[in-house]
């Protein structure tokens, strides 16, 4: 089968962090150096493309590592997933990302904090100087916060605007009505989670073609493993009243024809690098065929993320990216989950891990 696709991921955090998805809560990883938390997001890469994903968009960094590290893979520097870089996330004052409070002495560049329709602007700009492949904002709070809408229409407009005017593309993290329809009407390229999707919000992507990234498994994880995790309960009871109604939006869009890209959230509290399958075995249960799934982890995330000429399909002039499986997902989508189920990935025709050389001998822990 064609190497998977994650559209949403973190590589920045993950279990080992820490991170305590609470609104308001300072990330665990900024009390890390920069270095550290690059190397960190290398080892999670590499464990990603050993579980046959070979192409990651890092939808929200810190300090531009996702840059760092594409290019440094694509390079040749070190081995690891294509990745496609967001930079740091885009959200207003007070908005669900303006993590510090009032008495920290800030520059803004850590959380792209932004207010009004030139501040906007140049954040975009910012961003897209440092070399980003997507422009990430918060369009609404979280599944426990609030925040029916964070930046204003016009604030949305020229932020999809710009990003546009420069070839690069738009995702909006979007939990809420209001501040979903907003995004979508200024012209955002995929909605991220899409926990709360109306008629009239779905209408609106399917006219202009926005895909959804539904990120079903990490409300599933914090739901069954919150508390274990030791995370708020504060969170694991928001996303207990979220679950239901962010799986019939799923359901919802997916019968209506919305483009639907996996997209598993992994680099979190709960959701570990290198499980990004299981988003696919959510999606099967949820609705979708075995095929659908696999579809929207190759040729539908290629397509949302506008390189279907160039992945997502075996095919005579595309990238060889490459997964052998040990079982079939068409009948069973959870063979894809089990390391032993992996029996080669080849990326771009080179091969990164095979029964006789798996990258699991190599000198890369999980971080």
């Amino acid at each position: 089968m064609p190497g998977m696709i994650d559209c949403h991921v973190h590589l920045r955090s993950g279990p080992s962090d820490k991170v305590r998805l609470g609104a308001g809560d300072v990330p665990s990883h900024l009390d890390m150096s920069l270095p550290t938390i690059t190397l960190k997001g290398l080892a999670r890469a590499r464990r990603s493309l050993e579980m046959g994903v070979t192409m990651l968009r890092d939808v929200g960094d810190v300090g531009n590592i996702a840059v760092c590290l594409r290019d440094a893979i694509d390079a040749g520097i070190v081995v690891g997933p294509r990745i496609l870089a967001s930079g740091p996330n885009l959200t207003t004052t007070g908005g669900t990302a303006d993590y510090f409070p009032d008495w920290l002495i800030r520059t803004d560049i850590e959380t792209r904090v932004a207010d009004g329709v030139e501040w906007v602007r140049k954040a975009v700009r910012r961003n897209i100087k440092n070399k980003t492949d997507w422009i990430k904002f918060f369009a609404t709070g979280t599944f426990g916060d609030g925040g029916d809408q964070d930046f204003t229409d016009a604030e949305m407009s020229v932020m999809v605007e710009e990003a546009h005017n420069k070839g690069k593309y738009v995702c909006a993290h979007a939990c809420f009505e209001k501040g979903t329809l907003a995004a979508v009407k200024a012209g955002v390229d995929t909605i991220e989670h899409g926990s709360r999707l109306d008629d009239r919000i779905i209408e609106a992507m399917l006219e202009r073609g926005t895909a959804l990234v539904p990120t079903i498994y990490i409300f599933e994880a914090i739901v069954t493993t919150g508390e274990a995790s030791k995370m708020r309960d504060s969170a694991i009871s928001a996303a207990k009243r979220t679950l239901d109604r962010h799986v019939e939006s799923f359901r919802k869009a997916w019968r209506a024809g919305v483009p639907i890209a996996m997209g598993s959230d992994c680099g979190n509290a709960v959701t570990e690098h290198g499980t990004n399958a299981r988003e696919l075995e959510l999606m099967v249960r949820y609705g979708m065929s075995e095929m659908d799934a696999i579809v929207a982890a190759t040729l539908g995330a290629a397509t949302a993320l506008r390189l279907q000429e160039q992945t997502g399909s075996i095919e005579v002039g595309k990238s060889a990216d490459i997964v052998v499986v040990n079982g079939d997902p068409l009948t069973d989508i959870s063979v894809l989950k089990d390391q032993r189920n992996i029996e080669l990935v080849m990326k771009d025709g080179a091969i990164i891990r095979s029964p006789s050389n798996t990258m699991a001998e190599a000198p890369y822990g999980v971080a």
